[in-house]
């Protein structure tokens, strides 16, 4: 083996060496993240269940005076079931006053009837702005269409300069050669 291909292997066993030694670095990095969010994963378990073990036990010494509240609220259910029967012998009322108002729904009737109309028109709005977008179409269509045109005439003015400057070469020739320039 020559010397230089003995170096070259010295480099390549070098270079295998660092990254081997970078890849091992990296795998104690990730054992050592692995084991601190295990660790703060327990933790975390361990303050939650202390905390719910606290709940429990506040919520039991709580107890009696939810029971208390639980029957003062029984006494407020039975005090609105009162209200409420009133407040329905007060709708019963009300209905009856309301049933005596038949001019009222004709004005409704006829404003229903106007609703009607409003939105036959409103349809017939709706159809004509559909047919202005359709026309916006076609012209966008032929807007691009002209572009397109334009785009390929600017291409063979171009083209048509490139074979004037082509035909024209000769003739600087003769330009060069002029003495009174």
């Amino acid at each position: 083996m020559s010397p230089e291909d003995e170096a070259k292997l010295e480099l390549a066993v070098d270079k295998l060496n660092r990254i081997i030694r970078t890849l091992a670095k990296q795998n104690s990095n990730l054992e050592q993240r692995l084991a601190n969010l295990y660790r703060l994963f327990f933790i975390s378990f361990s303050l939650l269940v202390l905390s719910i073990s606290f709940l429990v036990i506040m919520l039991s010494q709580q107890m009696p005076q939810i029971s208390k509240a639980i029957a003062k609220m029984n006494g407020y259910f039975a005090t609105i079931s009162n209200d409420m029967n009133r407040v329905d012998r007060s709708m019963w009322v009300m209905e009856e006053n309301l049933r005596s108002m038949p001019s009222i729904i004709g004005n409704v009737d006829r404003i229903y009837a106007d609703m009607g109309y409003l939105s036959f028109y409103t349809g017939e709005m709706a159809g004509t702005i559909g047919k202005m977008e359709q026309s916006m179409g076609r012209m966008t269509s032929n807007v691009g269409d002209v572009g397109l045109s334009l785009s390929i005439m600017d291409q063979s003015v171009s083209g048509i300069g490139r074979s004037v400057n082509r035909m024209s070469a000769p003739m600087q020739l003769f330009n060069n050669a002029m003495p009174f320039r």
